[in-house]
């Protein structure tokens, strides 16, 4: 489906075979590039070094970083994060008891960053890193602000002046610790280690500002959609109380109260189940763009180079002829489901699939399977509860949550909000 005209129209791709046509395909469709915005931002020195990232990457450019960053997440040093996940999430549970109130998308966002900053990252003060995620969310809010587009002038007060303030400070701390890294000449177990000693079949390795970006992009991957999923699967497990039960039950028979091995992540199937159905349904990232470098054809029809073509994993997760009752939350249907990767794609597909997915997976089922052992999380009735993002996945005003005992059985809380139209009972 085409919509709009001339230089600002976008074709909309619902189909997998069209999906799979465009994101198996990097080398005719690209990916969006910062340089693309007419926007002085996008000249911006600091800001240019902190988007340096993989995935506003095309070409060689993007196949060659890909292959640096690769090692980082592969399995064997995947078994070497598990460990860390366990301790970080153990550490952020310690002040939580039975009958507390909190906004669990606050706790799984900051428990997400802390995360991501310590593993792969490689930041060990939780002050330093709770500081650096406060910094990167205020410059990449000010980043995606209207107003700074609409004002770009750096004048105190305006969005755009802070985000060009923040990006400075930003490039600074990553620039020390960068520095500091390198001072070390140590493989310290993260991920920021490998990349800073990983190099290219021509013995190249990546530039300081290329080390920059990807510091950045590692972080901004790993959390910010964790914490909506995180988020997402406890919200859906509130509001379907037979399925949290048998989450729990798994939980208990498997685990033992003991935390979970990573042999023993792999067992707990119906916790598998109900996070792919949560992703089906909001998934972390429902929309994504790609234009075309060169003139191509779908469904009969030729469009030129330059061409917008947009695909949402929100619609295709949807596709009834692949998910029956797509409206519903059903973890069972993953006991004979299997969709090809273009009809579900919760970490994109193709060559761009992302590198962090198995990561992204590890941390969400150690997180869940450890706070179930001790809490069965409730939401507070009648709260509004609004989803919201261009993008991503997030819930307006956070979500308010009671901690129960695992073994408190209750019946789906009474919300409000229009969450309520996004999925059916």
């Amino acid at each position: 489906m085409l919509v709009g005209g001339g230089d600002y129209s976008c074709l909309f791709t619902f189909s997998p075979e069209y999906t799979h046509q465009v994101l198996s395909d990097p080398s005719k469709f690209y990916s969006f590039e910062l340089e693309s915005i007419p926007f002085p931002f996008s000249k911006s020195e600091s800001i240019t070094r902190l988007t340096t990232a993989l995935a506003l990457m095309n070409g060689e450019q993007h196949k060659r970083q890909r292959r640096l960053l690769l090692p980082a997440f592969h399995h064997k040093r995947l078994q070497g994060y598990h460990e860390q996940i366990i301790q970080l999430t153990q550490n952020a549970l310690l002040g939580w008891e039975i009958g507390q109130r909190r906004d669990i998308f606050y706790e799984m966002d900051m428990l997400s960053a802390l995360i991501s900053l310590s593993i792969l990252i490689g930041m060990e003060s939780k002050a330093d890193g709770a500081k650096f995620a406060i910094l990167f969310e205020r410059a990449m809010k000010n980043l995606f602000n209207p107003s700074a587009f609409l004002l770009p002038y750096e004048i105190p007060g305006l969005p755009y002046y802070h985000l060009l303030r923040d990006a400075r400070i930003l490039e600074q701390e990553l620039e020390a610790l960068i520095l500091e890294r390198k001072r070390m000449d140590v493989d310290t177990g993260d991920a920021m280690s490998l990349l800073i000693g990983s190099q290219d079949e021509d013995g190249l390795g990546l530039t300081d500002d290329e080390l920059i970006g990807q510091t950045v992009a590692l972080f901004r991957g790993g959390s910010k959609t964790t914490a909506s999923a995180l988020t997402w699967i406890l919200f859906f497990l509130d509001q379907h109380p037979v399925s949290m039960d048998r989450v729990l039950e798994e939980n208990e028979r498997i685990l033992n109260g003991a935390p979970p091995s990573f042999n023993d992540l792999e067992r707990l199937t119906y916790l598998d189940a109900v996070i792919k159905e949560s992703l089906r349904l909001f998934p972390p990232v429902m929309w994504g763009i790609r234009y075309s470098a060169k003139p191509f054809e779908i469904a009969g029809e030729e469009f030129p180079a330059g061409q917008r073509v947009m695909y949402s994993a929100q619609i295709a997760h949807r596709n009834p002829a692949i998910f029956p009752d797509p409206g519903r939350f059903i973890p069972e249907r993953w006991e004979t489901t299997d969709p090809s990767p273009y009809e579900y794609f919760p970490f994109s597909a193709g060559p761009r699939l992302c590198l962090g997915a198995n990561f992204a997976m590890m941390a969400i089922k150690i997180v869940l399977s450890i706070m179930f052992q001790r809490f069965r999380p409730r939401l507070i009735a009648n709260q509004k509860i609004d989803r919201v993002g261009l993008i991503g996945s997030l819930p307006r005003r956070g979500l308010q949550i009671d901690l129960g005992a695992p073994e408190c059985s209750r019946p789906r809380t009474v919300i409000r909000g229009d969450v309520l139209r996004l999925f059916e009972f």
